[in-house]
C-alpha cells in the first residue's frame, strides 16, 4: 500500500508501528519514506546526521510519545513505536 502523508519535519519519523485495521485485528506497520532526505539514523528528525543531531535521548523519546498519543486521541485505539 502506498499513501502520501504530511509529516512535521521538526519531529522524529517513526520507522514503524503496530496500528489497528478495520476489522479490529492489530497489524505492524513498517513506513517508508520516499523524498526525505538526510534523516538522522539516531534521532529520526530530518536535516541533520547523526553526527550533528540537535536533540537529546529524552526529547526525542518525549516527541515520539506525543505523535503516539496525538494518535490514540485521534482514532481511539493503542498504539506502539519502534524506532
Amino acid at each position: 500500500m502506498r499513501v502520501r502523508v504530511w509529516i512535521n519535519p521538526n519531529t522524529p519519523l517513526l520507522a514503524n508501528c503496530m496500528a489497528k485495521r478495520d476489522d479490529g485485528v492489530l497489524s505492524w506497520v513498517e513506513f517508508i519514506y520516499e523524498r526525505v532526505y538526510k534523516v538522522c539514523k539516531r534521532c529520526g528528525v530530518i536535516g541533520h546526521s547523526a553526527l550533528h543531531r540537535t536533540f537529546s535521548n529524552p526529547n526525542i523519546e518525549r516527541m515520539i510519545n506525543e505523535q503516539i498519543e496525538k494518535i490514540h486521541r485521534r482514532f481511539e485505539y493503542v498504539t506502539s513505536y519502534d524506532l
